[in-house]
Order: C-alpha cells, then structure tokens, then sequence
C-alpha cells in the first residue's frame, strides 16, 4: 500500500518542484529587469517543442537556460540544454496530466502550492518596481483579482 502512495504522490512532488522553479525564475525575471535575455527576432511567437499540441515557447526556453548558466560556472553544452528542453517538456506533461485529472480540484495540498505559487509570482512582480509598497501590492492584487472576476464567467447558485 505504501508503494501506491509514493507513486500517486510522486506527480504532486513534480508539480510541487515545478511551482517553485516559476516562483525563482519570477525571482529571476524581477532582479534581472534590466539584463533582458538576447532573443532572436520572433522568439515570443516561436516554440522549440510542442506536448500534445501545447507549445513550449523559445522564450520560456531561454529563460531556463539562463537559469541554468546562472549556477554554472562554465559554458552550457549541447547535454546542458538537451536536460532543459527534457525538463521543460516534463512540466509540460505534468501540467497536463494535473489538468487532466482535475487534480487542483482534488488534492487540496497541490492547489494551496499552486495559489502560493501564483501569488507570490504577483508579489514579485508588483516588487519588481523600485517604489513598490505594502498598499502597492495589496492594490495591484485586488485589481488584478477584479480584473480575472471581471473576465469570468461566474453563476451563482442559490444555497439553502
């Protein structure tokens, strides 16, 4: 019985990892405002794979590359990058799979790292600004979150 758990869990494990890779290459994204990554022309509108027709975007890839060469101390090479498109493509399948089987819906645990993840990808956007505040935050967050209410599709249904 403890066999099944451990596998069960272990696709909660990777999506748990993969909400803490988004969270650092937020971090990433933040400090690194003003050393934009070098793209090619047309790298926002171009893939480097595609999982069950989602595309894995060029620039998500560069990110992760980037990410990798920030803690290594020599040159990427080609095993170097092969590992970050097998890891991209990984996520990818996992997001999938969690979609697929309505685990955010399920496992109470995963949603609460999800949102966590999420929220803390806002706040490090919102700090990404030199002058960001508490009540900066706070207000970006309620209008972020009046913006997403504003653009569902919500139904309430009468509770007795």
């Amino acid at each position: 019985m403890s066999g099944s758990s451990s596998v069960s869990s272990s696709p909660i494990a990777m999506l748990a990892l993969s909400a803490a890779l988004g969270i650092i290459l937020g971090m990433i994204e933040a400090k690194s405002s003003k050393e934009r990554l070098i793209l090619s022309p047309g790298a926002l509108d171009t893939y480097v794979a595609r999982v069950n027709h989602s595309p894995i975007r060029q620039l998500d890839y560069q990110r992760a590359l980037s990410l990798l060469a920030s803690g290594k101390r020599g040159e990427l090479n080609d095993q170097d990058r092969e590992l970050v498109l097998q890891r991209l493509i990984q996520e990818e399948l996992l997001v999938q799979y969690a979609s697929d089987t309505e685990l955010l819906r399920t496992n109470q645990k995963l949603r609460a790292a999800v949102l966590q993840s999420v929220l803390a990808g806002l706040n490090i956007e919102s700090l990404s600004t030199a002058t960001a505040t508490d009540s900066d935050i706070s207000s970006g967050l309620e209008e972020y979150l009046t913006q997403l209410r504003n653009s569902a599709d919500i139904q309430w249904i009468a509770i007795q």
